[in-house]
Formats: structure tokens, sequence, C-alpha cells
């Protein structure tokens, strides 16, 4: 039983992520952006945590990383500052309270979806 509720649980958390993803691309197109090639958008930050992209800087990957935003171990800032680490966003980022928020909103939509 425990293992068909990991399974769905796990299910639900990629559809949503996926449906998140397409929402963030259809707002990313209607938007121009200045020379941010090379950034993550919001989504895509929380996304690549699900991933494991940042495991090497100790955010967990699957359900635990959904778990740990449960928990609140992980946040925005703290997600950023590995995204920043690995160069994958500018330092100035850490500063963005804009960029801050939309994280912490996409972190708190697959949080509800647990």
């Amino acid at each position: 039983m425990k293992k068909i509720c990991f399974k769905v649980f796990n299910s639900l958390a990629i559809a949503s992520l996926t449906i998140l993803i397409g929402t963030e691309a259809t707002i990313a197109a209607d938007t121009t952006s200045t020379n941010k090639n090379d950034q993550l958008t919001p989504i895509n930050l929380v996304f690549h945590g699900y991933q494991g992209y940042f495991t090497d800087q100790g955010i967990p990957s699957g359900a635990t990383f959904i778990s740990s935003v449960h928990f609140g171990t992980i946040d925005a800032e703290q997600l950023v500052k590995s995204a920043i680490d690995k160069g994958r966003l500018a330092p100035e980022t850490i500063n963005d309270e804009s960029f801050l928020r939309k994280v912490q909103a996409s972190l708190s939509l697959i949080e509800r979806r647990r």
C-alpha cells in the first residue's frame, strides 16, 4: 500500500511540475528578456531542484525535495543560492525580491499538491 501511495504521489508531483513548466513557458514567451538566455526561470529552478540538479549542494531530489519544501528546510533563497553557485543564475538574483517571490510561489504550488 505504501508503495502504491508513493508512486501516486510521485506521479502527481511530476504532473504538477509539468503543468507549471508549460504555464511558465507560455508566460515567458509573452515577455521579452534582456540577455538572460542562460538564466533559469523560477519554475524551471524549482523543477531543476526536484530533478536533483542541486544534490551536490545539499538539496535533495524527488519526493524528499517536496517533503523538505513542506517542512521548510528548503526555501526560495536556498534554491537561488544553489543555482548561483552552479552558475545558472546571476549573483544579483539573490537580491531580486520579485524573483524570490516567484520561486517561493512555485515551491508553494508543488507543496500544496502533496
